[in-house]
């Protein structure tokens, strides 16, 4: 979602909005609006930047003029970007709370948290970095350091070509085994230690 303003309207039952007052607390680039629509609905504007990704925290209060008090606390969460085809983009529009659930990239299978941690179906945990379009990324690997790869260089059914950091170099990735072009060999992998 990084890099692009969402929507979002809902409804309010029990207050007369016109006859409120209403306060809200939430990151730099969220923003609470009436909606245009009638007197009951509010439209609250996301537009978070790649630095942004994670979990916050957003709070309306609605004070009326009887004195009652509404509280209501909102769990924004901001995901990492990334491109599952050349058209599309993973979690772009979506409006579910249910994210943290398993996907289909460029990337291959995996679950993406707004941490920036992903379990990837091959690799494991890992920790990535999109760019902000999406299509290419760096990635941390427990035991081997920074990867970057892009969606020109991953074919989930074939292999991947990865730049590692901590070799300088490049790897081919298939199977559950690393090929070092420097060493000229193949490195097994287990997923995590296991």
């Amino acid at each position: 979602m990084p890099d692009k303003t969402s929507e979002f309207n809902f409804y309010i039952s029990s207050f007369d909005l016109k006859e409120s007052s209403i306060r809200f607390k939430g990151p730099e680039w969220s923003e609470l609006r009436n909606s245009s629509t009638d007197d009951m609905s509010l439209s609250l504007f996301l537009s978070p930047g790649k630095e942004d990704v994670g979990v916050h925290d957003a709070t309306i209060i609605i004070y009326d003029s009887e004195g009652n008090i509404l509280t209501k606390t909102l769990s924004l969460k901001v995901y990492p970007r990334i491109v599952s085809s050349e058209d599309d983009v993973l979690n772009e529009d979506e409006e579910s709370s249910d994210l943290d659930a398993w996907s289909e990239t460029w990337f291959g299978s995996c679950m993406i948290l707004p941490n920036s941690w992903a379990y990837h179906l091959e690799l494991g945990w890992i920790y990535i970095q999109p760019s902000p379009a999406g299509n290419n990324m760096w990635f941390w690997l427990d035991g081997w350091g920074w990867f970057w790869t892009s969606q020109s260089l991953w074919d989930p059914t074939s292999g991947a070509f990865l730049f590692n950091e901590n070799e300088h170099g490049w790897l081919f990735f298939t199977d559950s085994k690393f090929y070092n072009y420097k060493l000229s060999a193949w490195l097994p992998y287990l997923r995590n230690g296991f």
